[in-house]
C-alpha cells in the first residue's frame, strides 16, 4: 500500500486554525501574497501487510518556470 506525506506543517497556519472564526475569515481575505505559502517537500511510503515500512521517496517539488 502507498501513502502520500503532505508537505510538512506550516507553524503560521497551525496558529491561524487556533483563532476564532471571524479572525480566520478576516485573515483569509488578505493578499495572497501575504498568506504563507504550501512547503515543497513531499514524499509516499510504501508499507506491506504488516505495517512495515519497505520503500520512502520524499523529495522537492521544482519551482515553476512561468
Amino acid at each position: 500500500m502507498w501513502i502520500t506525506l503532505p508537505s510538512p506543517r506550516v507553524a503560521a497556519l497551525t496558529a491561524i486554525h487556533r483563532l476564532p472564526a471571524p479572525l480566520r475569515v478576516l485573515l483569509s481575505k488578505l493578499s495572497p501574497s501575504l498568506q504563507p505559502s504550501p512547503g515543497r517537500t513531499l514524499g509516499v511510503l510504501a508499507v506491506d501487510a504488516e505495517g512495515r515500512v519497505v520503500h520512502r521517496f520524499s523529495g522537492e517539488i521544482p519551482a515553476s518556470r512561468c
